[in-house]
């Protein structure tokens, strides 16, 4: 049997001015945030999702919880937390773009084990991705799935589960606040993916 599995980044959140968020840095929703949030939950309210999974951050707890009835488990997982950035988490994006990009030239030359200064290395990154992802298998081998997480998490998770390179290659799977990609895992384990990075107003299903 297939099983449905949909990734959708948290809404839009309220920091003022916008920074690079990771894993010390949290911010709730933003009022827009919400409303995406609430769109998500009224498009996919008929699928029967075996879990919802999150993160523990704020801002995807409180995107979860749109989606959250006595029928379907909750789980926090940290393994699809983002990135740690180190030092660079709470730069503004007009300062921390720059480095981003030197980040993703460093991916593309290979270097796997290259972190930011006191974060985390891409190698370190897809360990626990997968790990997550094998975790829910094992506990929820059929049935769809919800997973809410971060920016950099789905579009490295993506690049691995059809076979990209995560640094310019894993450009492609971008999302947005507020978007989903969701796809079918058939009986042999292999991912197929059939929307990319939509937002509530695209969702034909």
């Amino acid at each position: 049997m297939c099983q449905g599995l949909y990734f959708l980044r948290h809404g839009f959140t309220a920091e003022s001015p916008q920074c690079l968020k990771g894993q010390s840095v949290d911010a709730p929703l933003s009022p827009e945030g919400h409303l995406q949030a609430r769109a998500w939950a009224e498009k996919l309210v008929g699928i029967p999702f075996q879990a919802v999974i999150y993160t523990p951050t704020q801002r995807t707890r409180e995107t979860a919880a749109y989606f959250l009835t006595p029928e379907r488990k909750a789980i926090e997982l940290p393994h699809f937390m983002e990135l740690s950035w180190g030092e660079w988490e709470g730069l503004p994006r007009a300062e921390v773009e720059p480095l981003l990009q030197a980040q993703l030239r460093k991916w593309a030359e290979g270097d796997r084990d290259w972190a930011p200064p006191k974060g985390e290395s891409l190698q370190a990154f897809q360990r626990r991705l997968r790990a997550g992802y094998e975790l829910l298998l094992s506990l929820f081998p059929t049935g769809p799935l919800l997973i809410i997480s971060h920016g950099y998490s789905l579009r490295v998770l993506l690049s691995w589960l059809l076979g990209y390179s995560p640094a310019w290659e894993g450009m492609r799977f971008h999302h947005a606040s507020g978007r989903l990609s969701w796809g079918i895992r058939n009986p042999n384990g292999v991912f197929y993916l059939q929307s990319l990075a939509i937002s509530a107003d695209d969702w034909v299903f």
